[in-house]
């Protein structure tokens, strides 16, 4: 697997439990079969695009899963790679599962504001699957200058944004929030909140202690606001599922 440093085989991996039906829920999986095979498939979508961007994780390397969930694409992450392997999220119980299930993920609890208990230039490598999806304005700002501050020199990051594709997909299933493709080229960001998300109410959303919705980003935007804090290597359409993923170089 170009020149990967290969950690199956290495070390013994723990069997998965199924997680708990909310958990489940929460990442929008229907079963546990579903939430591993749709892993599955975004790792292998990951690798590609490490592998065209000479960024596989190798072993000595440190690498971050930003919003890691119950660790969908975190397990097959772990298991495919030498690299070390952290990973966060905001939700305590998705944490639980992911420290419960593998003994080569270090997964910790974040905060929904930074800083992350990392030290400056810290990390290789950082990937985020579906998590600029849903901040704020305020929130994507703070959380890139939180990237620049925790990467190395040089570092890549991966980061997934809902932008044409997943506005074309979502679209096509007749899903109508007034959003169109021309109003996101307008625009360039429009971030809509989840009017079901109560922030007071820790059992339904862990975590969230701000505002959570669906965002969507023209690659104008990206190029033009992005640029502020990274080189932006490349815009993948369609690398992670139907969303783009961004990919970054610090360059500090």
């Amino acid at each position: 697997m170009d020149g990967v440093d290969m950690a199956m085989g290495q070390v013994e991996q723990k069997q998965r439990a199924v997680p708990p039906q909310e958990n489940l829920t929460r990442i929008g999986a229907t079963d546990f079969e579903s939430y591993v095979k749709l892993g599955e498939i975004l790792k292998d979508q990951l690798h590609e695009i490490f592998a065209r961007f000479d960024s596989v994780p190798q072993k000595g390397m440190q690498v971050l899963d930003f919003g890691c969930g119950i660790g969908r694409v975190t397990f097959p992450v772990a298991e495919t790679y030498g690299a070390k392997i952290f990973a966060c999220d905001v939700d305590p119980t998705a944490i639980k599962y992911v420290q419960e299930n593998s003994d080569r993920i270090e997964a910790f609890v974040s905060n929904y504001d930074p800083p992350l208990p990392f030290e400056d230039s810290t990390l290789d490598v950082v990937y985020a699957n579906s998590v600029w999806t849903h901040f704020p304005q305020d929130a994507e700002t703070m959380w890139l200058k939180e990237m620049r501050r925790i990467t190395k020199p040089g570092a890549r990051l991966f980061l997934s944004v809902a932008a044409r594709e997943t506005l074309k997909a979502h679209q096509a299933r007749g899903l109508d929030d007034g959003v169109t493709l021309d109003l996101l080229e307008e625009k360039g960001f429009i971030f809509i909140e989840n009017m079901a998300h109560d922030k007071n109410n820790p059992e339904r959303w862990p975590g969230v202690t701000h505002e959570y919705g669906l965002t969507r980003h023209s690659h104008d935007y990206i190029r033009n606001t992005w640029s502020k804090y990274f080189r932006i290597v490349d815009i993948v359409e369609a690398g992670s599922g139907r969303q783009d993923v961004i990919v970054l170089e610090n360059i500090k």
